[in-house]
């Protein structure tokens, strides 16, 4: 979904397809993700859709334009995503897609 000319995707498809641990709360509508799988750097980050307040490991973070809901989906900017998470970000403009890939690093 694009809003201000900004790319924004489902908060929960994308954090469940990288691994991430998921909790949202109905009456605070706080969203917290946790990403920890091995041999990545883990990461937490911490959305209030009703202050708009972002969090990323505990550091506020100021974003251009602010998630929103929509039908009870949280939405993200795409920035975010690739920001936090260290994952890349390709988009294909003749296909109208965007492909999200992180590297899994090993020591």
């Amino acid at each position: 979904m694009t809003r201000n000319g900004q790319a924004f995707i489902p908060l929960r498809s994308v954090f469940d397809k990288l691994g991430a641990e998921i909790a949202y709360d109905y009456n605070t509508k706080i969203a917290q993700m946790n990403q920890s799988k091995a041999g990545d750097h883990p990461v937490s980050l911490e959305i209030n859709f009703k202050t708009n307040r972002t969090t990323v490991n505990g550091k506020p973070v100021k974003l251009a334009n602010p998630p929103f809901m929509v039908n009870g989906i949280g939405y993200l900017p795409l920035r975010l995503i690739s920001e936090t998470l260290g994952a890349k970000v390709n988009w294909i403009q003749k296909e109208d897609t965007i492909v999200i890939t992180t590297v899994t690093t090993t020591k």
